[in-house]
């Protein structure tokens, strides 16, 4: 039955094009390093699908788009948590309150969606076009081609005791499931004290805690750390937090050629700054030897990178000496400023991580997919979920690249990227160093989305560092 309805839909279908992964392997080769030419002049069309699709019914400005989204975003946020209504018969005031920030997190978000008429799009359709996009394994021929060269002897170890930081802010739920799914044999060797710790408050808001970190063998040189640990996203603030993603000038940039960063993000630094300034300089004082380390898991690793570049522009010298370790974190600034910052950033990608390649061009892609999927019949869905991809014709869609102007937009991950990924002919996984130019799109696979989990970035540095032989053998405790 299912098969002579897909019969009949195939019949009435235009011929069909070069085929989907030929044609993303065509596009994909025009952005090596380097090829700037070619990238500029690459993609000027609306992105399209060669798959006869419905035009929306009504298509919506950009105020109506944004108004519906913000309408959906209130209305979960008043299902998932406490009443709005303050039970005395007045006006919800925090409801009001919320209302700006919210308008300003889903703008660039809005922006998209109107520029290339994708305003009918759901939530749903993102998760279903993820799944396609999955399925059809966009870009993942170009996974591996340059793994880059290995990391130095204990690198991995010692990015391990970063991660340990970076998920302390997480809470029990988070820190138990890492243990229970983590990697087993190994305890943290050195002494943490809080200084301070903030749940969250709100969208540009993201929880952190403050650490001071005492060396079990302390010598001269690094008797311990001052530790500023920023939590990833946890629940609709923070992710609304994650979708501002306008680029804005970072301050102390230069006017005429400023750099760039991710504006959610960047709200969300400042506000770490202000709200820790005191703390650390108190610390820092106490202990002048102490190294300033800032990290962070996703959003908190975002937030990172754009927390250790204020810092280093502040007036106290203390807080100039800032360097930043982020686990899978997103793109999140591009221009001047980014030069020379390798020796104070370090990032970590684990594998096909989706979140340090979600950038706005990357994104073109999914929209066309999520908009496909929104179209289709519900048995043709149905038949994507039981992995029938081959009745629905995923494979004749002809995608094509994002505008030159959302390519002007693209962030980066500053400083050094080290990748935990399997080279040819290991069967373990090492850390190799690798241009950034890897992470321009997201790579089509059934661990995209598993990767970016803190459990998956702990096994996969506690492999390297038993590959590397750096790894003890005591046994683990649990975090907290």
């Amino acid at each position: 039955f299912f098969f002579g309805l897909w019969l009949m839909e195939t019949s009435r279908s235009a011929p069909l094009p070069v085929p989907v992964e030929t044609s993303l392997r065509r596009e994909s080769k025009q952005y090596e390093v380097g090829d700037h030419e070619r990238r500029q002049s690459f993609g000027h069309a609306i992105p399209r699908s060669t798959v006869d699709i419905p035009k929306p019914p009504v298509v919506l400005t950009y105020d109506e788009t944004r108004g519906a989204w913000r309408d959906k975003v209130q209305s979960a946020r008043c299902e998932c948590g406490p009443s709005w209504s303050s039970g005395d018969g007045t006006e919800d005031e925090l409801l009001k309150e919320t209302q700006k920030d919210d308008d300003r997190a889903l703008d660039n978000f809005c922006r998209l969606l109107v520029r290339y008429n994708y305003q009918h799009l759901d939530i749903q359709d993102f998760a279903s076009g993820l799944r396609v996009y999955e399925r059809l394994g966009l870009f993942s021929f170009t996974a591996q081609t340059n793994p880059g060269r290995a990391a130095p002897p204990r690198t991995a170890l010692e990015l391990y005791n970063f991660l340990h930081h970076s998920k302390t802010v997480y809470g029990k739920i988070i820190r138990t499931a890492s243990y229970l799914l983590g990697p087993k044999g190994y305890e943290y060797p050195h002494q943490l004290e809080v200084l301070s710790k903030q749940a969250r408050q709100g969208i540009f808001r993201p929880a952190f805690v403050v650490l001071k970190e005492t060396f079990s063998e302390a010598t001269d040189e690094a008797p311990g750390r001052i530790i500023v640990s920023i939590r990833g996203t946890m629940n609709l603030d923070d992710a609304l937090t994650d979708i501002a993603c306008e680029p804005v000038p970072l301050p102390q940039s230069d006017p005429d050629n400023p750099s760039l960063a991710h504006a959610g993000m960047l709200d969300a630094a400042h506000g770490v700054l202000e709200a820790t300034r005191h703390v650390l300089l108190d610390a820092l004082e106490e202990n002048p030897d102490f190294e300033l380390v800032v990290t962070g898991h996703s959003l908190g690793g975002g937030s990172a990178i754009l927390l250790t570049m204020l810092m280093r522009t502040c007036p106290e010298p203390q807080l100039q000496k800032a360097r930043c370790v982020a686990f899978g974190a997103p793109p999140v600034v591009r221009g001047p400023m980014t030069h020379g910052c390798e020796e104070y950033m370090t990032n970590v990608v684990n594998n096909h991580d989706l979140v340090p390649r979600l950038t706005i061009p990357a994104m073109v892609y999914l929209l066309q997919l999520c908009n496909y999927v929104h179209f289709l019949p519900f048995w043709k869905k149905f038949l994507l979920g039981v992995h029938w991809d081959w009745c629905v014709g995923i494979d004749r869609l002809d995608l094509i690249a994002a505008t030159a102007a959302d390519e002007a937009n693209r962030l980066y991950l500053p400083g050094k990227v080290y990748m935990i990924m399997k080279k040819s002919g290991h069967e373990e996984p090492n850390l190799y160093e690798v241009p950034r130019t890897q992470l321009f799109y997201l790579v089509g696979t059934e661990h995209m989305l598993s990767d970016h989990l803190p459990w998956a970035y702990e096994k996969g540095l506690m492999a390297v560092a038993v590959a590397q032989s750096s790894a003890p053998t005591s046994k683990r405790c649990c975090d907290g």
